[in-house]
């Protein structure tokens, strides 16, 4: 029996007709035994980050209406998405460098110049810096300093990130008025 790749998919959905619904974006990041599902709540619009242990993931999207789920082509990911596909949901795997555009974690990916220069940028805020914030102030208080390191470096990318995206300058104590902006998985 030869796998069954994502044209596949799309095929057999356009085929049912469900490419026409109004389908909920639902990413999931598959893992060992712990997956962390993230999507939008339509009624509230608060973003939802999940984590749902290995035996319980087909029993969360059984009780939910057709989601449009995207997850990183990896080594359970085919199976994964025939059981979706099976239930009623679409299921778009998506090759792992178009994923995470910044991860920490992996050091395969990503700048290793960029990674290593906002890890010694946030090391020395957390060192030299005479009023760090109060959400560092927190995070030291809760977690060992490497880690407090990292949130910081990733803290410093997105903040990078937003500016360049919305090209505007940076200004401190800045909060945004617009929700967090969910793309469309394809």
């Amino acid at each position: 029996m030869g796998m069954l790749m994502v044209q596949d998919y799309v095929d057999v959905q356009r085929q049912t007709g469900e490419a026409e619904m109004k389908l909920t974006p639902v990413g999931i990041d598959i893992a060992k035994t712990v997956f962390q599902v993230h999507y939008v709540d339509e009624d509230t619009g608060e973003i939802v980050n999940k984590p749902i242990k290995r035996a319980a993931l087909l029993e969360h999207f059984a009780n939910r209406l057709p989601c449009l789920i995207g997850t990183e082509a990896c080594g359970g990911a085919h199976h994964w998405a025939r059981t979706l596909v099976k239930m009623g949901h679409q299921v778009k795997l998506m090759p792992g460098e178009f994923v995470k555009a910044f991860n920490i974690r992996n050091k395969t990916r990503g700048d290793t110049y960029l990674r290593t220069l906002l890890i010694h940028g946030a090391r020395s805020v957390l060192i030299n810096a005479k009023e760090p914030g109060a959400w560092v102030e927190q995070l030291k208080k809760r977690r060992h300093p490497n880690v407090v390191i990292v949130a910081l470096a990733n803290r410093m990318a997105r903040t990078i990130w937003a500016v360049l995206a919305n090209d505007r300058p940076f200004e401190k104590g800045y909060v945004s008025i617009h929700p967090a902006e969910v793309g469309n998985v394809s």
